[in-house]
């Protein structure tokens, strides 16, 4: 999902056919658009909200054969 930004909605719903494909992980990398809260102007005017972000997670833990990893670019890896 590099440089793909879906809404929040449209997120859940590929989530959901991911595992009805058989899919058993998805690697969703926010780059600039994680809701930082120590640093509020880091992150892009698009990104997640801290509940949409939680939506996300909660979804997916919700769907069994589906395990979420979140990558989220730090410092040391630019």
């Amino acid at each position: 999902m590099k440089s793909m930004f879906p809404k929040t909605e449209y997120l859940l719903t590929e989530l959901e056919q991911l595992a009805a494909m058989g899919y058993t992980h998805v690697l969703i990398e926010f780059e600039d658009r994680f809701p930082f809260e120590a640093y509020p102007g880091f992150a892009r005017k698009s990104a997640y909200t801290k509940a949409e972000f939680r939506l996300v997670a909660e979804n997916t833990q919700r769907i069994k054969t589906l395990k979420n990893q979140p990558l989220i670019q730090r410092y040391s890896t630019v």
